[in-house]
């Protein structure tokens, strides 16, 4: 994702085409929406964009959906027209959160807005409104731009910042899983209670799909100093949560045998991250609280630095002769 050349914000809509028929029987002028939506790209010279649908851009790619994948990445943000609940307008809205662009949301009723869309814009509007979009999306760009602009320039990259960690993202990137999910943690809960059923679905899903989850071990002096930095006046309950943790994940991923492998390290945890397909997460460590409350950063595993900074780190780790293999009868008998 980036600013493109002349410093314009990409904004892809995400539409049917063309006259279509909404379940309810209204007819919908989708083409006369986005010809309105068009009028964006002058709206405001403060935050120049370019406004764009997937049949404008030239295909890179031989189907459709990889297409519209491709033109989701390349945008800055998404404005969605949910109005019918058309299936792929839906997919599309969800591959768009799970890739962490921010999204305004268009509905002829609120009521057809998916759940679990808590702090997204969404704007209603009528079959007689139709040419008030730009105007009543105008005021929301501030709040937009604003998002956009936290990310870090890193020569010709552009790397999303997220000022605290966006589950939601991770869960979905776990669900469109293609060939492999490698996990660094500290501590397994969040995988245990949040992550957990999501890993399940893909690993059934997809039957080439491989994870390796790399975590603390639960008996490791590490733990001790860990548990001070986190305000535990017992390590104990510490270790425990670790020790429960670990044996839940364990016990859910049993039925995938070698396609899953789980070890534990001895070492100081000094970074946190998931590394889905060519997707980093990396969350910043602290020693004043846990890492699912701080910012993190949405990274390509191709971005420089990042094999060694990531991969290799991970691999160090991984073949370490600190790590062990976890056995889930022996664990509790160290």
């Amino acid at each position: 994702m980036g600013i493109e050349n002349g410093n314009r914000a990409r904004c892809f809509i995400i539409q049917p085409y063309g006259t279509r028929e909404t379940p309810k029987g209204v007819k919908v002028n989708n083409d006369a929406v986005y010809k309105s939506l068009k009028r964006l790209d002058g709206i405001d010279p403060s935050f120049p964009i370019r406004v764009y649908r997937a049949d404008t851009e030239k295909f890179k790619r031989e189907n459709l959906h990889s297409h519209v994948s491709d033109c989701i990445k390349e945008s800055n943000f998404c404005i969605v027209d949910v109005n019918g609940q058309n299936s792929n307008v839906l997919y599309e809205l969800g591959y768009a959160r799970g890739s962490g662009r921010k999204v305004i949301i268009l509905c002829r009723d609120k009521k057809e807005i998916p759940g679990d869309m808590e702090g997204v814009i969404y704007i209603e509007y009528g079959e007689k409104e139709i040419d008030e979009l730009p105007d009543k999306v105008y005021p929301h760009l501030a709040r937009v731009e604003g998002e956009i602009s936290n990310t870090i320039e890193i020569g010709l990259e552009k790397i999303p910042y997220l000022p605290k960690r966006n589950d939601e993202l991770i869960r979905q990137k776990i669900l469109r899983a293609k060939t492999k999910i490698d996990i660094l943690q500290t501590n397994l809960s969040i995988l245990s209670y949040e992550f957990i059923g999501d890993i399940v679905s893909a690993m059934k899903e997809n039957n080439t799909l491989e994870l390796r989850v790399l975590t603390l071990d639960p008996q490791s002096i590490f733990v001790n100093y860990r548990a001070q930095q986190l305000g535990y006046t017992k390590v104990g309950i510490f270790r425990n949560e670790l020790i429960n943790a670990l044996e839940n994940v364990s016990f859910n991923l049993r039925e995938f045998g070698n396609r899953v492998r789980i070890k534990t390290y001895d070492d100081f945890p000094a970074q946190i991250a998931f590394h889905i397909d060519n997707d980093i997460l990396s969350c910043v460590v602290s020693a004043i609280g846990r890492s699912r409350d701080n910012c993190a950063f949405l990274l390509p595993d191709s971005i420089a630095g990042a094999q060694k900074s990531f991969v290799e780190h991970f691999n160090k780790l991984w073949n370490s002769n600190e790590s062990r293999e976890h056995d889930e009868d022996n664990n509790n008998s160290k």
